[in-house]
């Protein structure tokens, strides 16, 4: 995992939303990652909801995280968040 010496300095966490297509498996799912410390999270697709934003919206407001700025780029969405609120929802733990 990369350290940051200097990680007081941060205050915005860079997650990256994705729609994960179904397979023989699984059904369509919503993957958060965090590209920095190659962390992912994946969620069930909620289909009540109208897109992925929304969905990953909804998962960040249930964590109790509040979104920064986002935007679209051509298969995905990347969501600002505070940086310690961002390592919380991860788990990331740099003491260690």
């Amino acid at each position: 995992m990369k350290t940051l010496s200097n990680e007081d300095k941060f205050k915005d966490f860079a997650i990256v939303v994705k729609y994960v297509k179904p397979t023989e498996n699984k059904g369509s799912r919503v993957s958060l990652k965090s590209e920095h410390f190659n962390k992912k999270i994946i969620f069930g697709f909620d289909y009540s909801c109208d897109t992925i934003l929304e969905q990953a919206g909804n998962i960040l407001i249930e964590n109790k995280i509040n979104v920064k700025s986002y935007f679209e780029s051509k298969n995905s969405y990347t969501i600002s968040v505070d940086w310690s609120e961002g390592k919380e929802l991860f788990k990331i733990d740099l003491t260690k």
